[in-house]
């Protein structure tokens, strides 16, 4: 397994297994958004493993070139997923889980039997790159022109969002803002 280190984030190649990525999480302290190539990776939900990457400080993409080898519940370990192929929408359990992952007008056509929603639980990526490569493109353009800080405070808001109420949302926004305000007057009494 290696790690390789970008400006604004982290990208995996070889793993072969969640539980060995947890067994290396010392590595990843730091880490803002973690792209995870994994094609090679066993579809396995270990609970500590689970709720270590669910509980991570950190934003994870998953992405398989072929990502229907996966099973829905090891794919709702993560945050965003990318792959080639769509994912059909026979293996998308209509459950709270998908509805905080795509969103309660999906679940609700979902659960009405318009399966059609069901596709933006995987973000279908094409171009003349390698499938690496557009991976790799998807993250930097999610990332646009932000500062490591500001990636810093949207991860924050992000997870707060997956863990908790919108108090805890609006408790992180208040604090991510507060924090990039007064780096941004640090740096105008620097210039």
């Amino acid at each position: 397994m290696t790690f390789q280190k970008h400006e604004l984030f982290t990208e995996i190649n070889g793993c072969k297994s969640l539980t060995g990525l947890y067994s290396e999480k010392n590595q990843l302290k730091d880490v803002s958004i973690l792209l995870i190539h994994g094609a090679e990776m066993e579809d396995e939900s270990d609970s500590t493993v689970t709720s270590w990457i669910m509980g991570s400080d950190f934003i994870t993409v998953f992405a398989a070139e072929d990502i229907t080898e996966f099973s829905y519940n090891f794919l709702s370990q993560f945050d965003v997923r990318l792959s080639s192929v769509e994912y059909p929408a026979s293996c998308v359990i209509a459950d709270e889980r998908y509805r905080l992952l795509c969103g309660d007008t999906a679940y609700e056509l979902l659960k009405n039997g318009k399966t059609e929603c069901a596709t933006n639980f995987v973000t279908v990526l094409s171009g003349e790159e390698t499938f690496p490569e557009q991976a790799q493109a998807y993250v930097r353009r999610v990332c646009g022109d932000k500062t490591q800080a500001q990636i810093k405070v949207l991860t924050k808001c992000l997870r707060s969002a997956v863990r908790g109420g919108t108090e805890a949302v609006l408790a992180a926004e208040s604090e991510g803002f507060y924090a990039l305000m007064a780096q941004k007057t640090e740096d105008a009494s620097n210039e």
